[in-house]
């Protein structure tokens, strides 16, 4: 309460005010000031008392959300207002951004990976990357730059590469590798010691315990043998050349399960 009185030396009066002093409002600013690029942000005006924001960006909730790419002015202040009309900002703490440049991730392999036979995965993302983390898509992860991973099952996989620099910021690149059984069956050979086609080969992947029997046209068996690797030099059993003409094969195998393929294949040696 304040009281004046005022007098001219004969009479004498006065008067007395009330003032109201009211508070302002608290404001204290936390969030995200240091970002990577491709990333985004927020920052809040925290106050138990404000009922009203201002922010420099023109923005009038007690939070805000911007990307790192977004173009943001120097500084970021903010203004809040309570229930009196008092105002509090944070021009003498001005909130400030750091940016920092995020790597690229960059991921290959081939689109087919073959069951239970190595698969080498390659990184070709930027030069600023520090560390690498593969993840296979069949829980397995890894953090080399240049891994090999063996599929114990057949299926589509999703691969993702996440790379990060030092600064902390990450990027991630995703591929899909099919991965599967095999079994390539030629059909003609010429074993005459060329160095070319000498060798009835099947190529295969993923598949284990594998039986190879030949048969003339006659169906009398020639040739047998067990073996990871399939393959007929044009011989006997007994190592005897066999003549020109159509041999017929039955391959059975185990994958995940059971093969049995059978064929002809026709022996030249001209």
């Amino acid at each position: 309460i304040y009281t004046v009185t005022i007098t001219n030396g004969r009479c004498t009066t006065e008067d007395t005010i009330t003032l109201d002093v009211k508070p302002k409002p608290e404001l204290e600013v936390n969030g995200d000031t240091v970002l990577c690029e491709n990333t985004q942000g927020s920052l809040t005006a925290q106050s138990a008392t404000a009922i009203t924001y201002l922010w420099n960006i023109g923005d009038t909730t007690a939070t805000i959300n911007f990307n790192a790419d977004s173009t943001l002015p120097p500084v970021l202040t903010v203004t809040v207002t309570n229930q009196y009309g008092c105002e509090t900002n944070n021009d003498s703490n001005a909130i400030s951004t750091q940016i920092f440049e995020a790597p690229t991730a960059h991921a290959d392999t081939l689109s087919r990976g073959v069951y239970l036979e190595e698969v080498t995965f390659l990184d070709s993302s930027s030069s600023d990357v520090t560390n690498w983390l593969w993840s296979f898509g069949d829980g397995f992860e890894i953090d080399l730059q240049q891994p090999k991973h063996i599929y114990t099952s057949i299926d589509t996989f999703e691969v993702v590469l996440r790379v990060g620099n030092q600064d902390n910021c990450y990027d991630y690149d995703t591929l899909y590798i099919d991965v599967r059984e095999y079994l390539i069956l030629p059909n003609v050979f010429t074993p005459n010691d060329d160095g070319y086609n000498d060798v009835f080969r099947i190529p295969t992947g993923g598949i284990n315990n594998f039986k190879l029997e030949i048969k003339n046209r006659w169906g009398e068996q020639v040739y047998t043998v067990t073996s990871k690797k399939l393959a007929w030099d044009g011989r006997s059993q007994s190592g005897l050349q066999m003549p020109e003409g159509t041999y017929y094969y039955i391959v059975t195998g185990q994958g995940t399960q059971e093969i049995a393929v059978q064929g002809v294949v026709t022996l030249f040696r001209d």
